[in-house]
């Protein structure tokens, strides 16, 4: 029977009686979770004890993956919370269990596979970050805190989505942190750009045109006129005789006039002077489960079959660079390359539907007929989960035609292979490549989806 738990109290009357629902008191402290629910609802009105009750959940073996709900919509956003207890709850548990029934990671093996277990079990959820107020505002990511608090998320949680197993979704916050100790509490000041005194003042200033001075207004009343203080000229027209400078601060220090202040970021931590343009810059984003992710999730290993088929492949930034070089030497040397794009249709039903043994044997059946065309100093990457990208320099026109009709060939003997092949050849030099290698890549990968 499905499990329901309900901490502090809330009525579920809209349950048949295929759920088991068991109430527990949110002021209890020895309730231990030994069973899996697959929906808790935290009815809380305190917040110290509303995340208590939701770090328990999320660091549990059995029950990090469950649907969390708020009943205070104070609650309802916060990082690993699934949102207020909505009315087709039951629906909501269904879909669980079916995602779950899919699931064949160990997700007790390591930190990525619960994290992916976790995004799967309910299609609408992301990895959030909560802002943590210690030496300044900063961000952490609760759901890897509460399984390892170790240095380096940013750097590991970059490598998950180079993998393909995360996307980054939203950019959550921006901030900035100081240059020598890392720490945000700054204190943004104005200062002069001559001598950094920040002692300024705002002022209004007259500029007569008869000798050019330029000072205060109060300087130019004179017995309810106003008279320039340098060559005594009476002013009586703007536009004419005077006129008012866009400058309007002034260093009460070194006198100096002018428009934009230099800003400064002082540092309560440590003390240091930091310009602007020289504080560290971080960014936090929310994730969600890739396509990488989906069929490890699905398959329990990772997706680089193709990659390991073939060999070792470069990455897509160096292959990108390498595609730009290449093509700027075709044109300097007046010779030509071949870009080669191989997309595997089906590759990921065929994840989902074959053992990966026996998936594994089709790729190398194809990759020992792939390989009779590729050189030595051909080379590839695995662009996504389903699509390869070649390399093969110093091509001939005439041996894009003999290679177009060795893939011809190989198209022909998959006849026995379920693997369903989209080819594209471009020669180059392409003028549109030159711009931007990653966008024309990025268009490539267009074009075989078509």
């Amino acid at each position: 029977m499905t499990k329901i738990l309900c901490i502090g109290e809330h009525n579920l009357d809209q349950l048949t009686s295929e759920y088991e629902v068991i109430n527990v008191s949110a002021i209890t402290e020895s309730f231990v979770f030994d069973s899996c629910y697959s929906a808790i609802i935290i009815s809380v009105s305190k917040e110290s004890v509303f995340l208590q009750w939701l770090n328990k959940i999320r660091s549990n073996a059995l029950n990090f993956a469950s649907l969390v709900y708020s009943v205070n919509s104070h609650f309802e956003d916060f990082a690993m919370v699934d949102g207020l207890v909505p009315a087709n709850i039951d629906v909501q548990i269904n879909k669980l269990l079916q995602r779950q029934e899919e699931i064949r990671l160990d997700s007790n093996d390591n930190l990525e596979n619960k994290l992916l277990a976790y995004l799967w079990a309910v299609e609408t959820r992301t990895l959030r970050p909560s802002r943590v107020i210690d030496q300044g505002v900063s961000y952490q990511y609760p759901f890897l805190e509460l399984w390892d608090n170790g240095q380096g998320k940013e750097y590991w949680l970059s490598r998950m989505v180079k993998s393909g197993n995360l996307s980054q979704e939203v950019l959550i916050d921006r901030i900035r942190q100081c240059s020598s100790c890392n720490s945000s509490l700054l204190n943004y000041v104005d200062s002069c750009g001559d001598c950094g005194s920040i002692d300024l003042k705002l002022e209004q200033a007259l500029h007569c045109f008869a000798c050019g001075h330029v000072g205060d207004q109060q300087e130019f009343i004179r017995s309810g006129e106003m008279v320039c203080p340098n060559c005594i000229n009476t002013l009586r027209h703007i536009g004419t005789d005077y006129d008012r400078p866009i400058e309007n601060q002034r260093c009460n220090s070194c006198s100096n006039l002018f428009i934009e202040a230099n800003v400064q970021a002082q540092c309560f931590s440590c003390g240091h002077h930091n310009q602007v343009d020289d504080l560290i810059s971080k960014e936090y984003f929310s994730f969600g489960i890739g396509h990488n992710g989906i069929v490890k999730v699905k398959t329990g290993s990772d997706p680089q079959l193709l990659a390991t088929a073939l060999g070792e492949p470069v990455s897509r930034e160096h292959f990108a660079w390498m595609a730009n070089w290449l093509n700027k030497m075709a044109v300097r040397q007046t010779e030509h390359h071949l870009f080669v794009g191989l997309k595997f249709v089906n590759l990921i039903e065929l994840s989902q539907s074959m053992s990966t043994v026996s998936l594994t044997a089709q790729l190398d059946a194809f990759s020992s007929r792939l390989r009779s065309i590729l050189r030595t100093t051909d080379v590839f990457c695995q662009y996504s989960d389903d699509t390869l990208y070649f390399l093969l320099p110093n091509v001939s026109e005439d041996g894009v035609k003999i290679i177009e009709g060795k893939f011809e060939t190989i198209s022909q003997e998959q006849a026995d292979n379920p693997l369903d092949l989209r080819v594209s050849l471009k020669l180059l030099p392409e003028h549109s490549l030159s711009n931007d290698a990653e966008l024309w890549l990025s268009q490539c990968s267009i074009e075989l989806n078509d």
